[in-house]
């Protein structure tokens, strides 16, 4: 990849890492004036959070008003008779799935319990778009790749499972199972920082 390509994936990350920045502060303060929406402490640790890199206040304040306006135009946000943003539907709903991920990477146990959660799914060629997006939210989430259709995590996920299932309209077409053992499993102890015996 060229370092224009590069450079415009790194800046497409960065205002998707904003764009969840504001769809979890909006999960904790609800609605919010479009003129007030600047940068404040709660603000910045999420951004922290989401992009270990951040910008100055100035051109913060300015990623976070840009961020707004594409989540407006995306469905995700929009103005009351007020003139307050709020989420919409389908913007609570990408909150609650960026939240249950944040608790997910938050409550990790001290200590694994031996057990590991696999999750498989089949999904049809037609839909490639939705497998496509599945394999995506598993590996932002953490899971390492089996095969094709087969990922791992080492730690309790069933509530963030059940939601993409429900998200992505999956059904029985993707399965939640916990494992004793995976054989030859050195890369992923190793991979997740789980001691060897």
């Amino acid at each position: 990849m060229g370092k224009i390509e590069e450079k415009a994936k790194q800046k497409t990350k960065k205002n998707a890492h904003v764009q969840d920045a504001i769809l979890l502060y909006f999960r904790t303060v609800g609605a919010m004036a479009a003129v007030i929406l600047s940068p404040n402490p709660t603000m910045y640790k999420l951004l922290r959070q989401m992009d270990p890199n951040p910008s100055g206040k100035r051109n913060a304040t300015h990623r976070i008003r840009e961020a707004a306006k594409r989540l407006e135009a995306g469905g995700l946000l929009k103005r009351d008779h007020k003139g307050q943003f709020v989420l919409t539907r389908k913007g609570e709903q990408r909150s609650v799935f960026l939240e249950s991920m944040q608790n997910m990477h938050m409550m990790k146990p001290h200590h694994w319990d031996e057990k590991w959660r696999i999750v498989i799914f089949d999904v049809w060629e037609r839909r490639r778009g939705i497998r496509q997006r599945l394999r995506a939210l598993l590996e932002k989430a953490g899971f390492v790749r089996l095969q094709d259709s087969v990922w791992v995590y080492p730690y309790p996920c069933e509530e963030f499972v059940a939601f993409i299932r429900a998200d992505l309209r999956l059904g029985p077409g993707m399965l939640y199972i916990i494992a004793e053992e995976i054989e030859h499993d050195r890369h992923l102890k190793e991979h997740f920082g789980i001691p060897i015996s």
